[in-house]
């Protein structure tokens, strides 16, 4: 294997090195070789002309020194940095506590372990999907890893909010033991109280991957305001569903439902209707993505744009670019409207 210079770095720290391992989604993908912290792709070289590497020798022959020369395989592996953090564990069962023991007997079961030589991104970027997706890791009851589903969400999240209500612990810097003995206090059924569950519930609304976790309020009101606005297949008056909204919330939830924080999920087709559009479901090639934008509304405020165009490029200066070559900006009394090119 060619050792780049990105690879022997990682090679040369303890602590990226103690976590190496290859991983690719399956038989016929391309190989990746991970670290704690970077990516790297596997690719086989085939190199039909000789190659000799020349090095100068220790013994001497006369006054000179000796050269060594040694030849080159003809096939060989380079490593290249990536920059590949996408990573999806969907294809984990669901885990939503009612029908647990029949998914997993009809499913396929995955380890951690499975998991880990399947998802090809670095461990930090496992840990996000992990968060983010709400993986589960190895259930005592039967040693596998699972994903927990929206509807799991719906009854756990809202006991935990109550237990800690009745308990009177702050959502700041919580523990899985303490949320699972206000759990056990609060409720007798054993699957509501599963530490890894738990953990997966409050990591997920946290801004921290490890305990202690932080609950932030208003990331569980928008999950929920996502949940409502999901299911709603036509447009729907806005009074209408900031009441739907409301009435989702846990009782003890202590949070606004703000328009705002839903900004890339919904497109408003007038000022008082809203429509379900998230930026995952659109094209991810900018011209694909505006004609789809432009196909549900012909106009749009800069502001309102923008969020279906900063998942696709982070940059500020490259956004403006894209905006400049796929769409018209004119400015009316202060306001900036977006129109199709």
């Amino acid at each position: 294997m060619n050792l780049s210079p990105a690879l022997l770095s990682v090679l040369d720290d303890p602590d990226e090195r103690g976590h190496l391992r290859l991983a690719a989604s399956s038989f016929d993908e391309p190989l990746f070789l991970c670290s704690r912290t970077k990516t790297f792709r596997i690719r086989q070289i085939n190199q039909s002309n000789t190659l000799l590497i020349v090095e100068k020798s220790t013994t001497v022959k006369g006054n000179d020194p000796a050269v060594r020369i040694s030849k080159l395989p003809g096939t060989m592996l380079e490593s290249v940095l990536t920059d590949n953090s996408t990573a999806d564990i969907s294809f984990l069962p669901e885990y939503d506590c009612a029908s647990h023991a029949a998914k997993a007997s009809k499913g396929t079961a995955y380890t951690w372990q499975d998991v880990k030589a399947r998802v090809p991104v670095s461990d930090r970027d496992l840990e996000v999907a992990k968060k983010v997706q709400l993986g589960v890791e190895a259930l005592p009851t039967d040693g596998n890893a699972w994903r927990l589903s929206s509807a799991g969400i719906e009854r756990f999240l809202p006991l935990i909010l109550e237990a800690l209500h009745i308990a009177r612990l702050s959502p700041n810097k919580l523990r899985v033991s303490d949320v699972v003995e206000a759990l056990k206090d609060d409720n007798d059924s054993s699957d509501e109280c599963e530490p890894k569950v738990i953990a997966a519930v409050l990591r997920r609304f946290s801004d921290s991957y490890n305990e202690p976790y932080n609950l932030d309020m208003a990331e569980i009101s928008r999950w929920f305001g996502l949940r409502v606005l999901s299911e709603q297949v036509e447009t729907v008056k806005v009074s209408e569903f900031l009441t739907a909204w409301a009435d989702a919330l846990p009782p003890v939830l202590d949070a606004a439902c703000d328009l705002a924080c839903l900004a890339g999920e919904f497109v408003q087709p007038t000022t008082t209707t809203i429509r379900y559009l998230p930026s995952s479901g659109l094209p991810s090639e900018p011209s694909a993505r505006f004609r789809r934008l432009f196909a549900v509304k012909s106009t749009w405020e800069l502001d309102d744009i923008l969020p279906y165009v900063k998942d696709i490029e982070k940059d500020k200066i490259k956004i403006n670019s894209l905006l400049m070559k796929h769409t018209r900006r004119r400015v009316v009394k202060g306001k900036t409207y977006i129109d199709k090119r």
